[in-house]
């Protein structure tokens, strides 16, 4: 394994700089993802509103240094009276 991987492996587990974000692979992400889901999953549990594991997962992806891109507000309407 290189410097700079075990470098990124050992950054995994802290937070990571947005300038160290720009050098992380697919994996590293991916990995940096799937903890804070699991983490998210294993503390709330089942049974809340998707937008609420959203916002929280959100969080937990950014607390670990990653930028998270939240989606804008949504429209809705029925028979023209908007929600």
């Amino acid at each position: 394994m290189s410097n700079g991987k075990r470098h990124v492996a050992k950054e995994l587990d802290e937070n990571v700089s947005q300038r160290e974000t720009a050098l992380l692979d697919e994996n590293a992400i991916a990995k940096i993802v799937v903890n804070a889901a699991y983490k998210v999953h294993t503390q709330l549990g089942p049974g809340l509103l998707e937008s609420v594991y959203e916002s929280i997962l959100a969080h937990e992806i950014e607390t670990a240094g990653l930028p998270v891109a939240k989606p804008g507000a949504r429209a809705c309407y029925l028979r023209r009276y908007p929600f």
